[in-house]
């Protein structure tokens, strides 16, 4: 049975639940709007709270095997979660378990993932952190990192998309440190390096920062406090370096012109050369002739 979280869900204002771009709304439907919204916290809540206490008992049960075993079974060395996982093995995988388990283990204490549920973001109060951003939270295993990406996942607002995108880069980031030496980089590879970090930045571009509710919108909606001379500074480093790159693209769009007329020149150049082979041959076939 989950637990009532009545209460342990703090509730934002009204005037953060509506928002301004709104037409104005009939009393009714702002009552309605704000019931909804407690509604899906309270029911995002639950779902991270269930998987805590699903989380809480495996625990349990691996620390204190001894509770879960009849004496014969403790004869025997059985592993209670292994039969726990045999019961639910067509319902659950041992991914959702292990998910479960590493939510408790990363939030030991109720105090602990209540913390985590009642987060909210200052420019969006009535944005939440589902189980979906929680589940993806955990695949990293460093907690200080983990922690880090939690707080940027709950000040940007970031849907699950986004999220995804930020972990993928930094699983990919971390896949390439763990590689051993290699020899140099040949020519494909290196072109398609190019192309990845140019796919890579139009990917954040699209879904992190120039998004209807991306980084910009919320630097535009964000409160003065927010607006800190550490922020500033961010955004002053940011413009220069928008300076800069507008000098590298023009610079590499120069380049790639280059080489697209020099992809020109060796595509005719080998036609040329497949004609002269051609009639080449068609002469050699032509001499044999009058020789007979």
């Amino acid at each position: 049975m989950l637990p009532d979280n009545s209460g342990m869900v703090p509730r934002p204002e009204l005037s953060t639940v509506i928002r301004e771009d709104l037409p104005e709304l009939h009393a009714n439907l702002q009552k309605a709007i704000y019931d909804l919204d407690g509604l899906i916290a309270e029911q995002h809540a639950a779902n991270i709270m269930a998987m805590w206490r699903v989380g809480e008992l495996l625990h349990d049960i691996e620390v204190n095997p001894d509770n879960y075993l009849t004496e014969e079974q403790k004869s025997q060395h059985v592993n209670p979660s292994a039969l726990l996982y045999q019961v639910y093995n067509k319902i659950y995988t041992p991914d959702q378990f292990s998910t479960a388990l590493r939510l408790y283990v990363s939030y030991p204490s109720r105090p602990a993932i209540t913390a985590l549920i009642n987060q909210r973001c200052p420019t969006r109060p009535n944005w939440r952190l589902t189980a979906s951003h929680v589940q993806l939270l955990l695949t990293v295993p460093d907690e200080e990192q983990r922690k880090v990406i939690e707080e940027r996942c709950v000040q940007e607002a970031y849907t699950t998309k986004a999220l995804l995108v930020e972990l993928s880069e930094l699983h990919g980031t971390e896949k390439k440190k763990k590689r051993s030496p290699s020899a140099p980089k040949g020519l494909k590879q290196r072109v398609y390096d190019l192309l990845e970090h140019q796919q890579k930045f139009i990917a954040r571009s699209e879904k992190l920062w120039l998004d209807d509710d991306g980084l910009y919108d919320a630097i535009m909606n964000a409160p003065a406090s927010k607006l800190s001379d550490t922020v500033r500074g961010y955004l002053g480093e940011i413009e220069a370096n928008f300076e800069k790159m507008r000098e590298l693209v023009i610079h590499h769009q120069t380049l790639i012109e280059r080489v697209s007329k020099r992809l020109i020149e060796v595509d005719a150049a080998e036609e040329e050369s497949a004609d002269d082979e051609e009639h080449g041959t068609a002469a050699k076939k032509h001499h044999g002739t009058i020789n007979r």
